[in-house]
């Protein structure tokens, strides 16, 4: 689960932008620069069910 707020690496997410079956898409601020980004987050069972692997 993916809460607002929350940082990863220099990224803090914010709203959720938009929603589907299998992902997220939040709003994401470099803490650095101040700059906004779209972040897709999918969910892991989705990737399972479709037996992709990454490295």
């Amino acid at each position: 689960m993916v809460t607002k707020g929350m940082r990863v690496g220099k990224y803090e997410l914010g709203r959720t932008l938009g929603e589907g079956n299998s992902a997220k898409v939040k709003l994401a601020t470099d803490t650095v620069s101040g700059q906004s980004f779209a972040v897709k987050i999918i969910d892991k069972s989705s990737i399972k069910r479709l037996n992709v692997s990454f490295q």
